[in-house]
């Protein structure tokens, strides 16, 4: 709608750019949550509070806990009841909202903790981070279908050319602390906070 994004191929450059500020900034929390359950100490939480402290845009974080929210409803299904109940109890005791983020990647840790006795970090990062992955992609490419900027049939074509690209991209992450995590859309994010409204619509769903 403003013009920065004029035709396909800077749509395709825009979610090119969307996937690798999942592998800098998004990554990084993920792997230091689920590290701190698999190193076999208590996790302490803190980079899930600091992953939390990051959002510091009201409506992206009130779209993660509405996100959040879904997935513990799914985790009944998707998971056994000890990984269930031991992600809630992580979240209850850490205080935070239950962030998108900090759910699935508790989840995922705890799970994949009780199916194997010494759980590879690396691939257990790499099983999240494709899951999160193909969330923020699918995200992004809906936006632009309810907007008018693509249709149905070239969103499906884009999904799968960016997950292609995103899966590429993925194998070059290595975990090396959340503290390295960094992103770079400082001006995309004043610009969705002064559209409230429109960012809620779009997302929220």
């Amino acid at each position: 709608k403003t013009g920065s994004i004029a035709d396909l191929p800077s749509f395709e450059a825009y979610l090119r750019g969307i996937v690798h500020q999942t592998l800098t900034f998004d990554l990084p929390y993920i792997g230091g949550i689920i590290h701190g359950i698999l190193d076999g100490e208590e996790p302490d939480g803190k980079a899930a509070a600091e992953y939390d402290a990051a959002l510091y845009n009201p409506d992206v974080r009130k779209a993660q806990i509405a996100l959040g929210r879904g997935w513990q409803r799914l985790m009944p299904v998707l998971f056994s009841e000890p990984v269930s109940a031991g992600t809630q109890g992580l979240l209850s005791r850490w205080g935070i909202e239950p962030l998108f983020l900090a759910v699935m990647a508790c989840s995922w840790g705890l799970d994949s903790a009780e199916q194997h006795p010494r759980p590879s970090l690396h691939e257990v990062i790499m099983d999240s981070g494709a899951l999160w992955q193909y969330t923020t992609v699918r995200d992004q490419i809906g936006a632009a279908v309810r907007l008018g900027v693509i249709g149905p049939s070239k969103g499906v074509e884009l999904t799968r050319k960016a997950l292609e690209y995103a899966g590429q991209c993925l194998q070059s992450f290595e975990y090396t602390g959340y503290g390295d995590a960094a992103r770079t859309a400082v001006l995309t994010e004043i610009a969705v906070g002064a559209h409230r409204d429109l960012y809620t619509k779009l997302f929220q769903n």
